[in-house]
């Protein structure tokens, strides 16, 4: 996928890359996402040979953004996130997620970042799937 204007494949790009990702993972990399990001990943999930997902529900905080305990900090030329996530749309299938971690002490919602993140890097850990009633990946 290469275009001169990006925006001008904004909507064509969200429908071929939401059918087979979460809307959830797609719509932040097209909308705040940087271009290496957009010309590396997107692609891919056009074309169906890699999923994303979308990771922010914690096990102890639920779905509430301010309450979330996962962490991210810098650690030499990236980033390092500690903290464990739960009912991750695509978890289980998934090449990349968008992981909504906290960056800053405080209960305010710019202490919370967003992050794409490898599934395939080492440190990275899945759990099997819960058995739930409900869409299934």
């Amino acid at each position: 996928m290469r275009a001169s204007n990006p925006s001008r494949v904004l909507s064509c790009a969200r429908s071929v890359c939401t059918s087979r990702s979460s809307f959830a993972f797609v719509t932040p990399i097209l909308e705040h996402g940087t271009d290496e990001q957009k010309t590396r990943i997107l692609p891919l999930l056009a074309d169906g040979t890699r999923i994303g997902a979308f990771a922010m529900t914690e096990a102890e905080t639920g779905s509430s953004a301010l309450d979330l305990r996962s962490r991210v900090r810098r650690a030499g030329n990236g980033y390092r996130l500690d903290g464990e996530k739960v009912f991750v749309t695509n978890g289980p299938i998934a090449d990349f997620a968008v992981v909504v971690a906290r960056t800053a002490d405080g209960s305010a919602l710019n202490s919370l970042s967003a992050f794409v993140v490898d599934l395939n890097l080492p440190g990275v850990s899945r759990n099997a799937p819960e058995d739930m009633t409900g869409l299934r990946t």
